[in-house]
């Protein structure tokens, strides 16, 4: 029987991805005004995260089986932590964008990784049930990342948003 604790590690570093992309949904007018960028250029850090988001889960699968889960996922999430702080100190769109496309495929290394440490690690039956937890996380992190995007934006700015992922990163760091 797994413990919370692993679990809970398993589905902090699922859950990087869904939030990333989500979660810039409520700053993508802040992001417009200050950078002066019309909705096709703020649409973009959203539409090439998922991109990005699609092309690590690709990549980090293969990439974990030849090389290993741990160092892949170690640097996926430290991919993710550059790309956030990237985010954060961004000068102009083009940087902001370029910050949420490292970020992005870095957070896909824990949705993948996740799921096979999972598969490598316990039975058929266990698997199905941890699993299961693992994609309530993943269901539910999309759902709330917009609301925690708006209120971080509202009270303290966009960039908090980069830097709420960020903190994510370093504890997902942590643990992992």
């Amino acid at each position: 029987m797994p413990s919370f604790r692993f679990i809970a590690v398993l589905a902090l570093v699922a859950s990087l991805g869904p939030i990333t992309i989500h979660i810039i949904v409520p700053v993508l007018p802040d992001i417009a005004r200050d950078f002066g960028a019309g909705g096709a250029g703020t649409q973009l850090t959203l539409s090439l995260g998922l991109i990005a988001l699609a092309a690590g889960t690709l990549i980090h699968g293969p990439a974990s089986d030849r090389f290993g889960r741990k160092p892949v996922l170690l640097g996926g999430l430290a991919l993710f932590f550059a790309g956030s702080l990237i985010c954060i100190w961004s000068p102009t769109i083009e940087i902001l964008i370029a910050g949420r496309v490292i970020q992005s495929f870095g957070g896909a290394a824990g949705l993948v990784i996740s799921r096979a440490i999972v598969r490598d690690l316990y039975p058929r039956e266990e698997a199905a049930r941890i699993m299961g937890y693992l994609l309530s996380v993943v269901v539910l992190a999309p759902m709330l990342a917009p609301l925690i995007g708006g209120y971080l934006t509202e009270y303290f700015g966009w960039h908090t948003v980069f830097g709420f992922a960020a903190a994510l990163a370093v504890v997902a760091l942590a643990v992992a």
